[in-house]
């Protein structure tokens, strides 16, 4: 689609007007394109507008990934790049302070971005046609067996699509029709979007601040997603995942030494107070020898980060199948979904609300028993994939020192289930 003219009717306003309704007028011709390219290139409407895929179907295998190769390249190093500055060259334009000073100069600004922005859009859509030639109505499985197909597994591809259309694309649309949204909220305009709602404008241009950083930030995790090493994009969700770590630590302390009222009563005028509950003595030694197992995954999934590891020394594959990167990308979800559990069951043992039909400690041993089975298959990923691919001299970690860190972790990581589960068989058995 060609891009319209910058000056289609913005320097040709009817005769006899007054300055506002020349104003207005020019308003209601950049709301409606403002319209327009939301409405075009918004990515509910991909689907609808994809292309026969017939024709890239029938070039050879080698020919398609060649194709889809040259497409990410055009995504990384040119047409994301130049979203983000055309989205945020828009954004300093949607200014209420800037508009109410120079609304005509303003206005002429925003509809040669808008020529600037539409082909850009256009481009992103087809590159996304290219890599993505077919709908895709139910999501790819994660193959155990794609280890040869680099940066086209199904576990990178299946989420490259999101972040294209949701992280980068769909906040950037964002930001286009917050800025439509901004004209007429501001009154500078007659028609308006069929969604219109009254809200302040200084909460509108909030909306357009906000939604250009969430585009800013979803160009560059989409950037990631295109040439970082799966071995950093299995991480995507953990710093949040692993906050769950902490305050299943914090809950832990909280139930082993309750806090006390900080608000000292006045012993003349209130009455005394009821000592605190604390949990009975073999709940408060499970309680206890939980916390280590909790700080040792917690350290396990530091020491395989961004944080500590340069994933930049790391190619973009590292041998993983689909399965096992998905396989890791949930671990620390499933661990921190384990150790929720725990902390419930901790509660309904010390208030007698376990199932009469098996051992008291059965559910724990079960627990501990998942989180070694896990580790163990954890660490074997780390050794198998990760560790040869570090530099054996000239940088931390080097090969040598991993290996002896993840021995002395897997020592001590085994200490803790052992003791753990020694306390809770004496559930069982309390006196």
């Amino acid at each position: 689609m060609e891009p319209e003219s910058s000056t289609m009717g913005l320097n040709a306003p009817k005769p006899n007007l007054t300055e506002q309704q020349r104003i207005v007028q020019k308003g209601d011709l950049l709301v409606e394109r403002f319209w327009r390219i939301s409405e075009d290139y918004h990515p509910d409407e991909y689907d609808e507008k994809r292309p026969d895929p017939t024709a890239s179907q029938a070039l050879p295998d080698i020919e398609q990934v060649n194709l889809k190769k040259q497409s990410m390249d055009r995504l990384h190093s040119i047409l994301l790049p130049l979203l983000g500055r055309q989205i945020v060259d828009l954004s300093k334009l949607s200014d209420p302070i800037k508009i109410r000073r120079e609304p005509d100069a303003t206005f002429e600004l925003m509809f040669n971005k808008l020529a600037e922005l539409e082909p850009t859009l256009e481009q992103l859509r087809s590159e996304y046609y290219v890599l993505f030639p077919e709908k895709i109505d139910t999501p790819y499985p994660y193959d155990n067996n794609d280890q040869h197909l680099e940066e086209f597994k199904t576990f990178r591809v299946r989420s490259l699509g999101d972040r294209l259309m949701v992280d980068a694309i769909l906040n950037a649309i964002s930001v286009i029709d917050e800025s439509r949204e901004l004209l007429e909220q501001m009154n500078l305009c007659i028609k308006r979007h069929r969604r219109y709602r009254k809200i302040d404008i200084d909460r509108c241009r909030k909306n357009i601040l906000e939604s250009t950083a969430d585009t800013l930030e979803g160009i560059k995790t989409t950037k990631g997603w295109l040439r970082g090493s799966e071995f950093e994009l299995i991480q995507h969700h953990w710093p949040t995942q692993i906050r769950v770590f902490d305050d299943t630590l914090d809950t832990l302390s909280t139930l082993i030494d309750p806090p006390t009222n900080t608000n000292e009563p006045n012993p003349t005028t209130q009455p005394e107070q009821p000592e605190r509950n604390h949990l009975s003595e073999p709940v408060l030694q499970m309680a206890r020898l939980s916390r280590p197992i909790i700080k040792l995954t917690r350290l396990f999934f530091h020491k395989i980060s961004r944080r500590v590891i340069n994933m930049k020394q790391l190619p973009v594959s590292v041998g993983m199948s689909s399965f096992v990167l998905k396989d890791l990308s949930d671990s620390a979800d499933e661990a921190g979904r384990i150790f929720q559990r725990l902390v419930k069951l901790l509660r309904e043992v010390d208030n007698n609300e376990h199932e009469d039909d098996e051992a008291i400690s059965s559910p724990f041993t079960k627990i501990s028993s998942i989180l070694e089975c896990s580790f163990e298959t954890y660490l074997f990923y780390v050794l198998l994939y990760l560790v040869p691919r570090l530099p054996e001299t000239g940088s931390f970690p080097t090969q040598d020192s991993f290996n002896d860190w993840c021995i002395t972790w897997h020592n001590l990581f085994c200490l803790a289930i052992e003791n753990f589960e020694d306390a809770a068989s004496m559930l069982d058995n309390p006196h």
